[in-house]
């Protein structure tokens, strides 16, 4: 007679028990990826403003003209224009050259600036026109907030992130 060796696999068992385990630790994991998602979000759209001025500056000194950052508050908008039309009246005009737009995607929610008009103008020296700060906040939940706050120096027209929380 012969014995009957060991057999080898799984039961149907043990891979429905394997796969209700799988899904219980991908549903915990679900509302941390959804922070993380949201916190790039916001990271990606505060390099946007910085980079939307810094752009700004740099077409100011490469191209020895003064261009502009016009900060549309109400809509979330970021436009980098070259101030062609009259400089010395410190206005984004519909004759201005815009050279970059964007919008704000849905990291930040709420954008504040602290300049005339919310409009700030780069010298072809690398000059700001003036001194300010740009905030930058979002709300995902009651108790969870992120804000960032940006700061311009008119003397040099450094831009710089004073603070990013979330």
């Amino acid at each position: 007679m012969k014995k009957l060796g060991r057999k080898k696999g799984f039961t149907l068992l043990e891979l429905m028990s394997a796969v209700v385990i799988i899904g219980i630790i991908a549903a915990l994991g679900i509302p941390t990826m959804d922070l993380a998602i949201k916190k790039i979000r916001f990271k990606a759209d505060s390099n946007t403003l910085i980079s939307g001025m810094r752009l700004a500056r740099s077409e100011a000194i490469s191209h020895r003209l003064q261009y502009g950052v016009s900060f549309d508050t109400v809509s979330n908008e970021l436009a980098v224009f070259k101030d062609v039309y009259d400089p010395d009246l410190f206005s984004f005009d519909l004759a201005d050259s815009v050279v970059f737009v964007d919008t704000l995607g849905r990291g930040v929610e709420k954008m504040t600036t602290t300049f005339d008009d919310n409009l700030l103008f780069f010298f072809p020296d690398g000059r700001a026109s003036m001194s300010g700060i740009i905030n930058g906040t979002t709300a995902w939940s009651p108790e969870r907030t992120a804000s960032v706050q940006i700061s311009v120096l008119a003397a040099t027209g450094r831009i710089k992130v004073d603070s990013l929380t979330y």
